[in-house]
């Protein structure tokens, strides 16, 4: 069956909102790269010429940003770019060989960078920055990063809204995915006058451009906000005092308050008493009332916030919450805050009522000894040595993994800076000075071939669980049948794709897959390995992103250390890539030191491979090498 041209790009937007296939870019939003840049020309610290490297890298940044920004939103916030960009050319100056910079142009540049961070955030620069990523999903000629980066952009100018981007794109995807008559809380998003020029018809489906026009109601309507409690649980604590207030926030422990959930105003034991908590909390299907726990290892937590968006009070209140647990230094083992919370927005439950215990927790642990066995299996396999005279260098690569997968839920700032301690260990280990260079010249061959393929898996997993039909529940043809069984292997456990075969079928997927927004990315698989020259130009145009990540990455880790502007959004650019980097650069440490081998020798041994692996591709056209 052949889907009709919109409902292909249309599709494709949604899989591009829903972040369906991974997809790995280098631009900094132009929100974010707005702001890291305000926060340098706005940095206290007096101006050392040592510092004009890392100035020049968020100014390229910024430059970069915008070069590259969607055609609407570049028009949009052209008058203010271009008077940025005056003041910019003034900054620095170099005498003697020595780079000094002028106050005047910094106060000057801060002041239009404030001026064109809020344009970015306004109403017309959030629909420009949709209409861009509309655009180019409907044109055929666009690269998936490309797409990728004008979600990004979008993405950003939303979250420094404030609003909500989960809904946002759960709204959005509903009625892009529609096909019967709108939902009356999504027509209302239009005001009279709108559905008169749209001509919507209520009862009936809505046409691409009024499904378009419909979702930029959604992006421009009020973020709920109102005034809220937000009720946490931490699991194995104790309080001897039974009730304590600091502030807004308010605790209790369970065997004081569970019984008490419902009728707080009846009870004299309470020295505050939750209003939200005087009715019953009723199941809404059953409407049996909900009964909390009463046990004597539980804290239950009252976190009030007034004036804030819904979406944002339960983050904030965990942070809160998770703060004045931790500089009390509760014991190991204790306080762990539960993964269920339950909220109210003007006196009114807006979530949970109740504290689910959910086995997926077991199931994934499960899940986990059986990949802790693999690898066990796989280090068996090179290990050659038992006796690890290293333990000391062990155990502290091991103590930097750990700490980079706690901070991987913590925050991506969180995340940079063990990404950046682990780095300069690994480099330090290897005998390399400068850290950058060393990670570029011994890691950036093998950083861009794991990129590419997992590209390659993440597009072949996504055409074997879709059809390229659109009719629901429609049964795949024959030939992606046959395809799916040949690129995948039973492991034991679940089937497995064979990147190597996926490689010799990308043609055949990207022409079943024709008219299905799954095409563009398949093409890209195949064009990669066309030829061996396609190939290097592709890997090459990765390298290129891992240079410019790095260089972003040095800034960062340069503002750490000496106290300069560190700003999140920036940090969320490259989080992943400091993650992954980090994690795979502790690896060949720890498999030097489990095979006993010197452990420069060994990562100058992991590089000439790499190195080697690239060449063979590229020349002989055999990639085995590439995908092992």
């Amino acid at each position: 069956m052949t889907i009709p041209e919109d409902e292909r790009w249309l599709s494709e937007l949604v899989a591009i909102l829903n972040r369906q296939v991974v997809v790995y870019t280098d631009v900094v939003p132009i929100p974010h790269a707005a702001m890291e840049l305000l926060a340098w020309l706005q940095d206290p610290r007096d101006f050392r010429p040592i510092q004009h490297r890392d100035w020049q890298s968020a100014i390229r940044d910024y430059q970069e940003s915008f070069r590259l920004t969607g055609p609407r939103l570049e028009r949009l916030l052209q008058n203010e770019h271009r008077t940025l960009e005056s003041h910019l050319n003034s900054l620095f100056t170099e005498i003697n060989g020595r780079h000094e910079l002028d106050e005047n142009a910094r106060v000057a540049a801060a002041a239009a960078a404030n001026t064109l961070l809020a344009a970015t955030v306004s109403d017309p620069a959030l629909i420009a920055a949709w209409k861009d990523m509309v655009r180019e999903t409907q044109s055929t000629a666009r690269h998936t990063d490309c797409l990728e980066s004008r979600r990004q952009c979008w993405s950003a100018i939303i979250e420094l809204r404030c609003q909500d981007t989960d809904e946002i794109v759960r709204r959005c995807a509903e009625i892009l995915n529609g096909s019967g008559s709108v939902p009356e809380h999504l027509l209302n998003l239009l005001t009279p006058d709108q559905m008169r020029d749209l001509a919507v018809d209520e009862s009936g489906p809505l046409r691409s451009f009024q499904k378009l026009a419909l979702c930029e109601a959604v992006l421009t309507a009020p973020t709920p906000t109102g005034d809220c409690v937000v009720w946490l649980r931490f699991d194995n604590a104790h309080i001897k005092q039974m009730e304590i207030a600091h502030g807004n926030i308010n605790l209790y422990a369970a065997q004081l308050l569970g019984p008490l959930v419902g009728h707080v105003d009846s009870s004299p034991a309470l020295k505050f008493r939750p209003p939200e908590l005087a009715t019953p909390i009723r199941n809404p299907r059953t409407g049996e009332e909900i009964r909390w726990d009463e046990d004597p290892g539980i804290i239950y937590v009252r976190v009030s916030l007034d004036a804030i968006p819904l979406h944002l009070a339960v983050p904030q209140a965990r942070a809160i919450a998770a703060t004045l647990v931790q500089v009390t230094d509760p014991l190991p083992g204790t306080w762990h805050m539960h993964h269920s919370e339950t909220v109210y927005m003007d006196g009114k439950l807006r979530r949970g009522g109740i504290w689910p215990q959910t086995s997926a927790t077991d199931r994934q642990a499960r899940r986990h000894i059986d990949d802790i066995g693999h690898r066990l299996e796989d280090v068996g396999a090179m290990t050659t040595i038992t006796d690890i005279a290293t333990i000391d260098q062990v155990e502290v690569a091991l103590s930097l993994r750990s700490a980079l997968n706690s901070a991987w839920d913590t925050g991506p700032v969180e995340l940079v800076m063990g990404a950046v301690r682990a780095l300069e260990h690994v480099t330090a280990w290897a005998g390399g000075h400068d850290w950058t260079t060393f990670l570029s010249k011994r890691f950036r061959n093998a950083i861009s071939h794991a990129q590419l393929v997992e590209f390659v898996n993440t597009v072949v997993d996504a055409a074997a669980a879709n059809t390229p039909s659109d009719e629901p529940f429609a049964e795949p043809p024959e030939e992606l049948r046959r395809l799916t069984n040949e690129l995948h292997e039973w492991n034991g456990e679940a089937d497995q794709l064979i990147p190597l075969a996926a490689i010799g079928h990308a043609a055949e997927l990207r022409d079943i897959f024709a008219n299905h927004w799954l095409h563009r990315s398949l093409a890209e698989v195949a064009g990669a390995f066309e030829s061996g020259t396609a190939l290097n130009a592709k890997l090459e145009a990765i390298d290129r992103r891992f240079n410019r990540h790095l260089d972003r990455l040095r800034r960062v880790r340069n503002s750490a250390i000496h106290g300069g502007p560190i700003t999140t959004g920036v940090c969320e650019t490259i989080a992943s890539f400091a993650f992954h980097l980090s994690r795979y650069c502790l690896e060949q440490v720890l498999l030097a030191n489990l095979t006993g081998v010197d452990i420069r020798d060994h990562i100058e041994r992991f590089s000439d491979d790499q190195a080697s692996r690239r060449k063979i591709a590229t020349t002989q056209q055999s990639y085995e090498r590439l995908f092992t």
